[in-house]
C-alpha cells in the first residue's frame, strides 16, 4: 500500500492536504447553496412585492372609481334638491262628491324652474278620502327643456305626462269654504331628445317634485246664490 511506504512526515502532509481539499469543497458547496438560497429569496421577494404593488394599484383604482361615483351621486342629489325647491305650481279642479270615490278633472299651471319651461298638466283626479287624492294626465309644455343646472336638452312627454298623489291635513272652515295644508308628490315624464327614456337619476332629477301648499275647496253653489 502507498501509505505503508510513507514516512510520518509525508503522511501528515498528505492528511493535511486531504483535509484542506475537503474543506475547500465543503466551503464551495456551502457558498453555492447560500447563493442559490439568497437568489431564490430575492426572486420570491421581488415577485411578492410586484404582486403587492399590483394589488395596491388595483385597489387605488377601485377606490378612485368609488369616490368619483360618490361625488356624482352627491352632485345629482344636490341638483335634485335644488330643483325640487324651485317650482311654482297652481291648480284648479272640479270634483264630483256624490259617490264614495270622488272623481274629478283639473288643470295645473306651473313654472318648472328646473327645466326652464312652463307646463300645463290636464289631470284626472280620484279622491279616496278627504285626506288623499291621486291624479294623472297629459302635459302641455311651453318652451324648450334642459336638464337642471345643465345645457343638455331633454324632451317633455305629452302622454304619459304626469302622475302624483296628494296628502291633506284636517281642514278648517270659514262658512262653506275649507282650507287645508297639503303635501304633494308629483312625477313628470321627460325623455331624451331621441324619444328614449332618460337614465334613472337624470329622470328623477328632472321630473320628481315634492311640494307643500294650501288647498281651498268650496261648493259650486257659492257662485249660484
Amino acid at each position: 500500500m502507498i501509505m505503508a511506504n510513507m514516512s510520518d512526515s509525508q503522511f501528515k502532509t498528505f492528511r493535511a492536504d486531504v483535509r484542506r481539499e475537503v474543506r475547500n469543497v465543503s466551503d464551495e458547496i456551502r457558498s453555492n447553496i447560500h447563493g442559490a438560497v439568497v437568489a431564490e429569496a430575492r426572486s420570491v421577494a421581488a415577485s411578492t412585492a410586484r404582486k403587492t404593488e399590483e394589488t395596491l394599484v388595483r385597489n387605488m383604482e377601485h377606490l378612485t372609481k368609488l369616490q368619483n361615483r360618490g361625488e356624482r351621486l352627491h352632485e345629482d342629489l344636490v341638483r335634485t334638491l335644488d330643483n325640487l325647491s324651485q317650482r311654482l305650481n297652481t291648480q284648479a279642479d272640479v270634483t264630483v262628491t256624490k259617490w264614495p270615490l270622488h272623481p274629478g278633472v283639473g288643470v295645473m299651471m306651473r313654472w318648472n324652474y328646473g327645466v326652464h319651461a312652463m307646463q300645463i298638466p290636464l289631470v284626472f283626479t280620484l279622491s279616496f278620502t278627504d285626506f288623499m287624492r291621486v291624479y294623472a294626465g297629459p302635459v302641455i309644455t311651453i318652451g324648450s327643456c334642459a336638464q337642471p343646472d345643465s345645457d343638455t336638452a331633454i324632451s317633455p312627454s305629452f302622454f304619459p305626462g304626469v302622475a302624483g298623489v296628494s296628502f291633506s291635513l284636517p281642514s278648517f272652515s270659514t262658512g262653506k269654504v275649507k282650507v287645508r295644508i297639503i303635501q304633494d308628490i308629483c312625477y313628470t315624464v321627460f325623455n331624451d331628445t331621441d324619444g328614449s327614456a332618460l337614465p334613472f337619476v337624470e329622470s328623477v332629477t328632472a321630473g320628481l317634485v315634492f311640494s307643500t301648499g294650501i288647498r281651498v275647496t268650496f261648493p259650486l253653489s257659492v257662485f249660484t246664490k
